[in-house]
């Protein structure tokens, strides 16, 4: 590598904008980088305990559903 003390001062910046160039790689260099994904799930086939679970679930958020809405009136 040659020194920038040989150079002319005119040329110096040239050289510094050279170097940056060539060995200083901005992070952008390698183009926009896709965001992280989290792997896709496996569907699970349900048995009659996450059936049950799921119907209790819906009739008590009906059930609530229904109450704010006689609250209301």
């Amino acid at each position: 590598m040659v020194f920038a003390s040989s150079f002319a001062p005119s040329n110096y910046f040239l050289l510094l904008q050279i170097a940056n160039k060539t060995f200083n790689m901005s992070s952008r260099a390698g183009g926009k980088q896709k965001p992280l994904t989290a792997p896709k799930k496996e569907k699970r086939e349900m048995d009659e305990d996450d059936i049950a679970f799921q119907n209790k679930a819906k009739e008590a958020k009906a059930q609530a559903a229904l109450v704010a809405q006689l609250k209301k009136k």
